[in-house]
């Protein structure tokens, strides 16, 4: 019976081969971003997931079957030429994207006269990989040149750059630029927005040194 496999390493139990895995164990996290508040608690912003990572021990007996040495190879094939694969279990992927190896651990409990392994275990280290194929670009379709088009003067172009407007804007209590950017945009994550504009000398206007830091009564402009 199949339970599970990992590459070319196929996990299986029947009566005279075993092949199977113990202390499987998946660790997950996420990443959050601290912004400071003036006199209230600092503001979280959730920036993603963190990569899963999987852990467990592989054992292997040549007397049910399995050559602890046969294991070892495939995983140094995995490990030396970089390939992800998916992990399954039970039938069903392990999560919805590939893994990889970064590190396993190698165990010979029992040998034969001759140096040959009987009994190992393999801890393996696998980290997730989300890897997503590359979009192929479209050629851009040729147009045919039309003989009638009249070239336009270079001294006709208008080429002055467009006028960038702004809502100037007077820190209060408890402001921050992510609240001030889901305020005038709706998401707060466009808070270097503000930042940015606000970073050269400009008349009337406080220049900023640091997103994290307002005080009150600072003018700052707020691009539209």
């Amino acid at each position: 019976m199949k339970i599970g496999a990992y590459g070319g390493i196929k996990f299986i139990v029947k009566q005279k081969n075993l092949l199977s895995f113990y202390n499987l164990s998946m660790d997950s996290g996420a990443s959050w971003e601290e912004h400071q508040r003036i006199k209230k608690k600092n503001h979280l912003e959730f920036i993603g997931p963190d990569l899963r990572t999987l852990s467990l021990t592989v054992y292997a007996d040549v007397r049910y079957g399995v050559r602890p040495m046969h294991v070892l190879s495939q995983l140094e094939s995995i490990r030396s030429k970089g390939k992800a694969y998916y992990f399954t279990l039970g039938g069903k992927k392990l999560g919805s994207c590939l893994w990889v190896v970064t590190s396993y651990k190698s165990t010979f409990t029992d040998h034969w006269k001759d140096g040959t392994p009987i009994k190992a275990t393999f801890d393996l280290q696998l980290k997730e990989y989300p890897h997503q194929a590359k979009k192929k670009k479209k050629k851009p379709k040729k147009t045919k040149k039309n003989p009638t088009t009249k070239k336009i003067s270079k001294s006709k172009v208008n080429h002055s750059p467009k006028k960038v407007s702004y809502t100037a804007y007077v820190i209060q209590s408890g402001d921050t630029l992510f609240g001030l950017a889901k305020r005038f945009y709706g998401k707060g994550s466009s808070y270097m927005k503000i930042y940015n504009a606000n970073r050269k000398k400009a008349k009337g206007y406080h220049v900023l040194t640091n997103p994290n830091v307002l005080s009150i009564g600072w003018k700052i402009k707020i691009p539209k």
